[in-house]
């Protein structure tokens, strides 16, 4: 399944990522799963039955102003005092 999907992705000119350990990481598992395929990690490319896709990355911009309100919210404030753990206890929320 693996092989199929990434081969899926391989089929499009442009494939974006978000990040570029994103982008690497696709490279990676591209040289890892597609035995035909020819990754050029300095390039960000991956030819797979002569067929070049490109790799990019295309970070999604944040209103820092508007996430500076939503924290501030007091619902956003409410939410945060779910997560206070009680004392020697450590919360990781991701």
């Amino acid at each position: 399944m693996r092989a199929a999907i990434l081969e899926s992705l391989c089929q499009n000119d442009i494939v974006g990522f978000q990040t570029h350990r994103d982008a690497m990481n696709f490279l990676y598992t591209c040289t890892a799963y597609l035995e035909e395929a020819r990754v050029n990690h300095g390039a960000l490319t991956v030819t797979l039955r002569d067929r070049m896709v490109r790799v990019r990355v295309y970070p999604v911009s944040i209103d820092a102003e508007d996430l500076r309100a939503v924290v501030a919210s007091q619902k956003a404030q409410e939410y945060l005092a779910q997560f206070r753990s009680p004392e020697n206890m450590q919360t990781i929320v991701r």
